[in-house]
This record gives C-alpha cells, structure tokens and sequence, in this order.
C-alpha cells in the first residue's frame, strides 16, 4: 500500500508555520493535560480515602463561653464532667469525648517523634489528638495492639508528668520502630523531660493534613482533658440512623445548665465536605484545563485538515482522474493528521515528563503511570482521526469535473 509520505512531507513543509504550530500545539496539550489528570487522580483518591472514623454517625461541637465563670480550670473541668456524663447518658448517643482538634477538619496540629535515644535523623512528623479515655470509641477506631487508654492515663492539668502513655496507629509504630515491635517502647516527642510509652496500637487512622503526604496516617494520640477559657470541642457519637435528630436536641440540651457558651454543632461529614473543598475545586478547574485543551486541539486538527482539503481541490480531483479511489484519498489525509498527531505527540510526552518531575520536587507530586501514559497517548492519537474524519470525508467526495472547474 502506498501511503505516499514523500508528497505529505513536502505539503507539510509548504506550510511549516501551519503544521509547527499544531505539533506544538498537541505537545502542550499532552504534557500539561497528562499532569493535570495526575493530579485530578490524586485529588479524587484523597477525597475518597477512607478515614477509619466513623464519620456517618460523628457530631462535632465548637464551645465558645462567655461567661467568667469558665477562667476557672476547676469549674471548666466540672463543666467537661457534667456534659459528658449528660451525652452518654442518652440511649441515642454511644460515646462522647473533650478532644482537641476535630479529625477531618483539615489540617490541625502536629509534632515530631522519634525511638528514645534515637537521633535526630529518625525524626517522623505526625498528626496528635488530644482527648479523654473514651478518644478511641467515640471515633470509631479499633486497637490492633496493647489496650485502650484508661482514666488513670488521662491528665487532668497542664503540669507534664515524667512518664506520659499514648497511643500510635499502625502506620507511626512502624516508621518509628521497621522491625514492628513498637508496643510498649518508649517515644521521644522533643518536649524536655517526658518520656512517652506506646501502650497501644490503633490499627488505621488517616487525617488530612499533609497534602497526600505519608504523615496523614502517622497519628499519636496523648490523653487529656484540655480546656480553656476561651474554647473547647466535644465529638458525639450517636447510633446509627440518630445523628440528625441528635443535632437538633444538642443546643437545649446543653445549654440547659450551662447557658453562658455559645455553640456551634454540625455533623463531621459536612466539616469534611468543607477541609476537602479546595481539592474538589482542584479537581473542578483542571478538569475543566484537560477539557477546554483537547477541545481546542481537536479544533485545530479539524481546522488544518479542512483547508489542506480546500488547498488541494485541484489536487485531489486530478489523482481522481488519474485513478486514485475515495479510500486512498481518506488514507492521505489520516496519514498526514496522524504524522502531525505523532510529532506532537512525541515532543508532548517529553514535555510531560520534564514538568511532572518539577511537580514531583515542588509539590509531592505523584510520576506518571505507564498505564496513565499510554491511556492518553491512545486517546489523544483518537481524537486527532476523530477530527480528520469529516473533513477527509468530505475531501474523497470530490469529483474529477468539479475539481477541474476550480482551476
């Protein structure tokens, strides 16, 4: 079969400007749409991850008091008492804990720990909680290994102990200890004169917090009851199918003895639906990116073969004549569209690769698949015979006499 590459190269260097602006144009759109779908792919397993909560049934309550009252840390601490032992007491409510920050709410506070006695370099920044004994169950979280913290684990002032017991999940026991032996080791959190014993293993938490980064997983958690005068935060866990009713009885219910705090009471799954918000808009505006640069590449496909079309009329009527088929026509026009899509192609795929390593260095971002790579390679190669088809169709329908009048 003769596809005729010597006249499609000569054509394609009478309009060099034409044709070196589509290649590049096809380039661009490979290599920035490939990382842009990267990245998409990445902010959507983000936003689904699963957290190990039990975010359906979780309540998160804000405390803001007003009253002067609550300057008192005894009195604050009677408060934290009375409410807790109120929300347990309700058969809709299966636990509730003081805990400092909410999970899910993005972001929050963190520390670095490392094997006591280990040095600097074993250093893993993780997430921290603080709450009361019932943390773990009110979350929803399940101990792998050790125990559960108790209420003689739990510091009720802000003066440190000697010798603090926590809890890590999985994923933090085994950066600070490969050989998995870390229950019961001791832990260096960087606070002068605290020793920190893992008397538990939580078996899978995850917060977001690093961008994707291995620390959302790596979480400890420290018991006690911090208060302040100027904020705290309650999380409720309720029975299946009560969150909602419960929202709505929570103020009064509160309030009832305590009035002087004001309180704000949503549902965890709406404050996650507000820490995921910017990376749903990620995923919405590059999306929109990959979109609006195959349309516009797709276009120009479109446009370039419809006035080579139109430029070679006389062209095509007489191979007509001399014989050619309305086949070998449509096969000049996807031959040449195709050259012009492997170009761009190839110069896009470089391209691609070079920038998805500044991404990799600047942001943690994810490399590029295999699989990814020639998902869009194939997709893109499509999309440019897609846009050839009408207007090479509509060149192979030319006949010999109405070429011949166009002379």
């Amino acid at each position: 079969m003769n596809l005729e590459l010597g006249p499609i190269f000569r054509g394609m260097l009478r309009n060099k400007i034409g044709f070196g602006l589509l290649v590049f144009e096809i380039a661009i759109t490979l290599a920035i749409g490939l990382n842009c779908v990267t990245m998409v792919k990445r902010e959507i397993e983000r936003v689904g991850k699963e957290s190990g909560l039990d975010e359906e049934n979780l309540i998160a309550i804000s405390i803001n008091p007003f009253g002067t009252a609550f300057e008192e840390s005894s009195y604050r601490q009677q408060v934290v008492a009375d409410d807790m032992a109120l929300l347990r007491a309700r058969p809709e409510i299966r636990d509730a804990v003081l805990v400092s920050p909410f999970p899910l709410q993005g972001g929050g506070s963190s520390l670095q720990a490392k094997p006591l006695g280990a040095p600097d370099t074993a250093l893993v920044r993780a997430p921290r909680y603080i709450g009361g004994s019932h943390m773990v169950e009110t979350f929803g979280l399940s101990i792998a290994e050790g125990r559960d913290f108790t209420e003689a684990d739990v510091l009720r002032t802000s003066d440190l102990p000697e010798q603090l017991n926590v809890l890590v999940t999985r994923d933090l026991a085994d950066a600070l200890y490969p050989d998995g032996n870390g229950l019961g080791k001791q832990v260096d959190i960087q606070i002068e004169g605290l020793a920190c014993t893992i008397v538990g293993i939580v078996d899978y938490m995850y917060t977001p917090y690093d961008n994707g980064g291995p620390m959302e997983t790596r979480i400890i958690f420290f018991p006690g009851l911090r208060t302040s005068a100027g904020f705290s935060s309650y999380l409720v866990r309720t029975e299946p199918g009560h969150r909602d009713t419960t929202i709505a009885a929570l103020n009064d219910l509160l309030l009832a003895k305590y009035p002087d705090r004001v309180l704000r009471i949503r549902s965890v799954e709406s404050m996650k639906e507000t820490a995921y918000f910017f990376n749903r808009f990620v995923i919405i505006v590059l999306s929109s990116v990959v979109v609006l640069l195959v349309l516009v590449t797709a276009i120009g496909l479109l446009g370039m073969t419809w006035f080579s079309v139109a430029r070679r009329t006389h062209q095509i009527g007489v191979r007509r004549a001399l014989g050619a088929t309305r086949v070998a026509i449509l096969r000049f026009f996807f031959v040449e569209n195709s050259l012009v899509t492997v170009l761009g192609m190839t110069l896009g795929l470089a391209l691609a690769i070079g920038l998805n390593r500044i991404l990799i260095v600047q942001t943690s971002g994810q490399p590029l698949t295999p699989i990814l790579v020639l998902i869009s390679l194939v997709f893109l190669w499509s999309i440019g015979l897609a846009a050839t088809l009408w207007p090479a169709w509509r060149g192979s329908r030319i006949e010999p006499a109405i070429a011949s009048r166009n002379v």
